[in-house]
């Protein structure tokens, strides 16, 4: 049973996946992190709803970079 476990976790194309999926978990969170602690100290309300915009299409382009 430990064999299986240890032949699947090192499978290279399962260690693509995890660490594809723990990149855009970092991503997403360091983004979201950014638009809830430096975009609202932005007083107007046009330009904090463009600068979530703006880091959210950031966010993608970064996704899809990785």
């Amino acid at each position: 049973m430990e064999n299986k476990i240890t032949e699947i976790l090192y499978d290279p194309t399962i260690g693509k996946l995890v660490t594809l999926f723990i990149g855009i978990a970092v991503i997403w969170i360091v983004i979201k992190f950014i638009q809830k602690k430096l975009f609202t100290k932005i007083d107007n309300v046009d330009n904090r709803y463009k600068a979530k915009k703006f880091g959210s299409f950031l966010g993608y382009i970064i996704t899809i970079i990785l």
